[in-house]
């Protein structure tokens, strides 16, 4: 089970734990067959399967939990849903509770950092990563998290050496190579940033914010074919993308006013 981290991949995207990555995994595949608004509806049905599956397993956990029988896996994906849900009182108790147990200090002490974090309490959310990050130095998920941190907070050369340390301990980090990409591309250093974002998507192909990310540095390098492959790829997982739908119309009126200048 991983540890929960955070996301930068845009800035209010502050969660990325375990419940949230499964949700992902599944993604909206688009029928030709179907039009926009029946595909739309399609989507929202699978929005409300997914929300559906989280609620029935966040009950089946607080009832083993009330048995006594919850183990520290069983609380941690319990914080964790409870942070997917905003329910941040319950996710905080429940981190709390897992805080006792040993050997889960330092996932313990890294819900309680996003949980602040994803609350906009940046002190707070700082001291339980230093926290974890004290327990154990090497921890890449707490380098991670104090990346994101520190980028958020605008400092983004301390950001980048907390995940240069990650990439030191584990060079195919899916999140740390995404996050780096997410750096260069706000400083529109766009050939590093399609260097990491390619990466990352090499190790983990689903999440769609690297890969819009991926799409915009192309674009910013003027590398329209590709920008326009990956757009069409994110309709493809997700039909109601309206960046992407964006994206690709005003690629499509560049590639006319070319044409007409050429």
């Amino acid at each position: 089970m991983k540890k929960i981290t955070i996301s930068i991949l845009f800035i209010f995207l502050t969660s990325c734990s375990s419940i949230i990555k499964e949700q992902n995994a599944t993604p909206r595949v688009s029928n030709p067959k179907l039009n926009s608004q029946v595909q739309t509806l399609a989507n929202e049905v699978n929005v409300l399967k997914q929300n559906l599956a989280a609620h029935e397993e966040m009950l089946r956990l607080q009832i083993i939990f009330n048995d006594n029988r919850a183990s520290s896996l069983d609380l941690h994906r319990l914080g964790n849903l409870y942070l997917f849900k905003g329910w941040y009182d319950q996710a905080e108790w429940v981190f709390k509770k897992l805080l006792l147990q040993n050997n889960e200090k330092v996932r313990a002490l890294n819900g309680l950092g996003v949980l602040f974090f994803r609350k906009g309490n940046m002190p707070e959310a700082l001291n339980y990563f230093s926290k974890a990050l004290n327990a154990d130095s090497n921890d890449v998920d707490t380098l991670n998290n104090m990346s994101i941190w520190h980028f958020k907070n605008g400092n983004p050369d301390t950001a980048k050496e907390f995940l240069s340390k990650v990439f030191k301990i584990n060079p195919n980090h899916p999140e740390a190579n995404a996050n780096m990409g997410s750096i260069h591309h706000k400083a529109k250093n766009f050939k590093k940033a399609v260097v990491y974002l390619t990466k990352a998507l090499e190790i983990n192909n689903k999440p769609l914010g690297p890969r819009i990310m991926l799409a915009e540095s192309y674009e910013g390098l003027k590398e329209l074919t590709k920008a326009e492959k990956e757009y069409r790829f994110i309709l493809a997982m997700d039909s109601g993308n309206v960046m992407a739908s964006q994206a690709l119309t005003r690629l499509q009126e560049k590639k006319k006013l070319d044409s007409k200048v050429g």
